[in-house]
């Protein structure tokens, strides 16, 4: 970079990340009077103010938010050639940033774990993120290559992306023990039944029908599973959860399936990644390691 250190952009993205100096002075490793030092400096390169600092607190000017946006960009693209040059050497070494979505270490169908461990168990120096996110999120980390590769319920396939079938997750819609429909039979349970109760849904859709489902009063949004099942629990809200991940509850009799055939669904996931990815040796041999472990059956 020969009009920018890459000390400066480091230092400002971190700064942004952590909401001011403090938090960032123990990521870097430097002194307040040293990030804002840098800061300094970078602005005077730049020509115009990256973000107000004082008793109101930090906060990006619009520049500043473009500047980070860029920087970040910039910086995973230069760590990711550094590293395909450092893997043209024998060993291992390099960075590997992988997207899930929540909830999925109940799904037996979905080996990450198991597929994380195998993998580190060769010898190498390999920076790990694991980053979970709703499956939109992690197709936009996936296009502006802040991810390598992503494991979700992708609905929409994206161009640019390459999509490999893993497996199928089944939902059904759940009641709290102290919903007026947990003790109802299942044979008397309908989607207009369904209607007079309150619905919770995730902000994301990765099912079908129940979004058409109106809901008594105001529907409740949230953004994860683990936020949707709080709701549930509740007694007050009805939501759709993969049932894998509601089976701990309804074996404690927290939980109960509405069992109808239009009250349930599968979600598809995949293995997504960029067709051109950078570090390919790396991602590939995770790859090769996760589908290994999946069961045969499911691909």
């Amino acid at each position: 970079m020969s009009l920018f250190s890459e000390k400066l952009l480091r230092t400002f993205c971190k700064v942004v990340e952590h909401r001011g100096f403090s938090g960032a002075q123990y990521d870097l490793g430097i002194s307040q009077p040293a990030i804002s030092n840098h800061i300094r400096d970078l602005e005077i390169i730049l020509g115009y103010r990256l973000c107000e600092r004082g008793r109101s607190g930090f906060h990006l000017t619009d520049r500043g938010q473009q500047t980070y946006e860029m920087s970040r960009k910039m910086l995973i693209q230069f760590e990711d050639f550094e590293n395909d040059l450092l893997g043209l050497r024998d060993a291992l070494k390099g960075s590997l940033r992988i997207g899930v979505v929540d909830a999925h270490h109940t799904n037996p169908a979905l080996p990450i774990s198991a597929a994380i461990k195998h993998f580190f168990d060769r010898e190498n120096d390999i920076q790990f993120q694991l980053h979970v996110a709703s499956p939109n999120e992690l197709e936009l980390e996936l296009i502006n290559g802040t991810l390598h590769l992503a494991i979700g319920p992708f609905t929409q396939k994206i161009e640019g992306l390459s999509y490999q079938y893993l497996s199928s997750e089944h939902h059904s819609l759940y009641c709290g023990a102290s919903h007026p429909l947990f003790n109802v039979s299942s044979d008397k349970i309908t989607p207009q039944i369904i209607e007079d109760h309150q619905l919770c849904l995730r902000s994301y859709n990765t099912h079908s029908g129940l979004e058409l489902l109106k809901g008594k009063g105001q529907t409740a949004l949230v953004s994860n599973m683990e936020a949707q099942a709080s709701l549930i629990l509740s007694g007050k809200f009805l939501g759709a959860l993969p049932d894998h991940y509601a089976k701990e509850w309804v074996d404690r009799g927290n939980l109960k399936a509405l069992h109808h055939k239009d009250l349930c669904w599968t979600s598809d996931f995949h293995l997504a990644t960029r067709r051109s990815p950078a570090q390919r040796e790396i991602i590939e041999l995770f790859t090769q390691d996760f589908l290994n472990l999946v069961a045969p059956e499911a691909l």
